[in-house]
């Protein structure tokens, strides 16, 4: 459960990260369009992280002892499923929660100014 949960969190800041990117940039678009594009473009990113450790686990669940084995089947099923579920899970029911509210785009953030203060020396 933890491998799961795990990978699902760390899959989905990095996707809905690059989903308010998007929307900030463009604003008219609409919003199943940012998803996907979010999505598509962090799909090598997931999979690279993901074949890595699946690399690994495999090598433990075969050659490992029957404790090993137990414990690498079971992170290769989170691996998978905490993958798998911020694609084909998230995506979709962003884009629902997204429908059904009523708040704009979030808006860029605005630059902020440089105020120096003192003379910069670390005492």
């Amino acid at each position: 459960m933890l491998t799961i949960i795990g990978y699902s969190i760390n899959d989905k800041v990095v996707v809905f990260d690059r989903v308010r990117e998007l929307w900030q940039a463009s604003r008219q678009a609409r919003f199943p369009g940012i998803v996907n594009a979010a999505i598509l473009q962090t799909v090598p990113r997931t999979v690279n992280t993901g074949l890595g450790a699946l690399f690994i686990l495999t090598a433990l669940a075969v050659f490992g002892g029957d404790t090993l084995r137990d414990f690498a089947i079971a992170l290769i099923f989170g691996i998978v499923v905490g993958t798998a579920s911020s694609s084909f899970v998230a995506g979709p029911l962003a884009i629902e929660l997204e429908r059904l509210s009523k708040q704009p785009p979030p808006q860029p953030p605005e630059p902020r100014e440089r105020r120096r203060q003192g003379t910069g020396a670390v005492l």
